[in-house]
């Protein structure tokens, strides 16, 4: 986790990196570099714990 306010999502089953940046409404880069733990964020694991950064600009 890179710091700053956001939230911490448990993976889900069927859920993907994309699907989870969508969901949250987070740019796919930015969550992948909040997120320096993921060996291969193209292949999470359920209940794997993703750290979702706050949008700073919600308009």
């Amino acid at each position: 986790m890179v710091g700053g306010s956001g939230v911490i999502y448990k993976v889900e089953p069927g859920d993907t990196i994309v699907s989870i940046a969508r969901k949250f409404g987070v740019e796919l880069a930015e969550l992948i570099k909040n997120n320096p733990q993921l060996n291969n964020p193209a292949r999470l694991t359920t209940g794997e714990e993703i750290y979702i950064p706050e949008r700073l600009n919600d308009t």
